[in-house]
């Protein structure tokens, strides 16, 4: 209430999702603003190794401008417990929508325009979904398709990303490593150039100058949360996960239950 004092409260670092709805979300941001005390909610998919490596081929521009990027969960699990059911705010999208929301617009650079959103409930005991598709177009034109599904019997490739210049994808090289394999052309330039054939037959199968990147997704690569905790709470640094982009995940994820009538 308004009648608290700021030095009666403690700084706060909450579990995801921040809240039950935006509304309320923005309730929690407005007594943060209020008070001056730090606020920020855990993340930990921003954190992961294969985050930082995608993150590492998006900054060196190596695709192009990017235009799509696909992310898949997948899992075989039946949900008995009370994330399977509704009423507890449970199913995959509320579970781990949040975090794969979060990882997408972190990596996009870009805010939620358009949103849809299919939800299924195929083999959970409960009422809440156990597979959820979220589509999100992005104010700097990109398309972030996310994938989750508890039902799949195959691991699925995980990470897809497309650009003008070239495609990458998450594979395993022939050590046996884990990595993000890009095949792409150096310019524009010698990319248009390719395309010009000579007359005559229509040749679909034109040779490209294709060039073919691993890049390792290494353990160390991995970002400690709680290391950025302190540098927040203590260290008087900026937030790792700033409240704002937050909201953003509450505003898609609400989204997503306004289109699918689902909550």
């Amino acid at each position: 209430s308004s009648d608290v004092c700021s030095s009666d409260l403690s700084d706060v670092f909450l579990e995801k999702p921040m809240a039950r709805d935006p509304h309320e979300a923005q309730q929690i941001y407005e007594v943060q603003k209020r008070t001056g005390k730090k606020l920020m909610v855990f993340q930990p998919h921003r954190a992961r190794p294969d985050t930082v490596t995608v993150k590492m081929l998006l900054d060196k521009g190596t695709l192009g401008d990017i235009y799509m990027i696909k992310r898949t969960w997948s899992t075989f699990f039946i949900r008995t417990n009370w994330q399977a059911y509704k009423a507890n705010g449970g199913g995959t999208l509320n579970n781990h929508g949040a975090h794969f929301i979060d990882q997408m617009l972190y990596l996009s650079g870009g805010k939620a325009k358009n949103v849809s959103c299919e939800l299924q409930k195929v083999a959970a005991t409960g009422d809440a979904d156990d597979c959820a598709k979220v589509m999100i177009k992005t104010d700097n034109g990109i398309t972030l398709d996310i994938d989750m599904s508890m039902i799949s019997t195959f691991d699925l490739t995980p990470w897809v990303i497309y650009g003008t210049r070239g495609t990458a994808m998450f594979t395993v090289n022939d050590k046996g490593k884990s990595v993000i394999r890009a095949r792409y052309c150096d310019s524009d330039v010698e990319l248009e150039k390719s395309m010009y054939h000579k007359t005559g037959t229509v040749n679909d199968k034109a040779e490209y100058p294709w060039n073919i990147v691993n890049l390792e997704i290494k353990d160390e690569y991995q970002i400690n949360f709680y290391d950025k905790c302190y540098e927040y709470y203590a260290l008087d640094q900026e937030p790792f996960v700033p409240v704002q982009d937050t909201l953003a995940v509450m505003d898609v994820l609400e989204r997503c239950h306004e289109v699918t009538g689902e909550y």
